[in-house]
């Protein structure tokens, strides 16, 4: 069973620590960025594409899309993977997953659309469908957004 609620601990107590924001720049002092963080285990690798608003020397204040992408490398497995992404700048915490992500190698979009954020920390995690029992998981520690 996949401990989800562990993660959600670590993001929200992130988050609960809390940061001082930046004021909200114009938009010609905003960029869009892309975070692209990952994982490895078990021979397969799992990323992470979010696409998010930044003020200049601030942090994301708008998500745009969050995509997954899963390379498998010589394993075998089918299209059953858990991608799991958390937004604690957000009130509720945003949570974006799949229990069916499919480990092809291409960009897959998470489920729902883009969403403003506040100062928070976000966490990710990655169970991979590996052919047979044990199936390999890895995850990211919680972290903040930012170019």
């Amino acid at each position: 069973m996949i401990n989800w609620k562990g993660l959600a601990a670590g993001v929200a107590a992130t988050a609960a620590a809390g940061t001082l924001a930046a004021p909200m720049a114009s938009a010609s002092e905003q960029q869009t960025v892309t975070y692209t963080p990952s994982c490895s285990a078990g021979g397969f690798t799992g990323t992470l594409r979010i696409i998010y608003r930044e003020p200049v020397k601030g942090r994301a204040d708008y998500i745009y899309s969050v995509e997954y992408r899963i390379n498998k490398g010589s394993q075998h497995g089918g299209n059953q993977a858990d991608v799991h992404w958390q937004d604690g700048a957000t009130a509720p915490t945003t949570v974006r997953y799949t229990y069916s992500g499919i480990q092809d190698g291409n960009w897959h979009t998470l489920t729902g659309g883009g969403y403003s954020r506040g100062r928070g920390d976000t966490g990710m995690k990655f169970v991979f469908d590996k052919l047979g029992p044990g199936d390999p998981s890895c995850q990211l520690s919680p972290t903040a957004l930012r170019n």
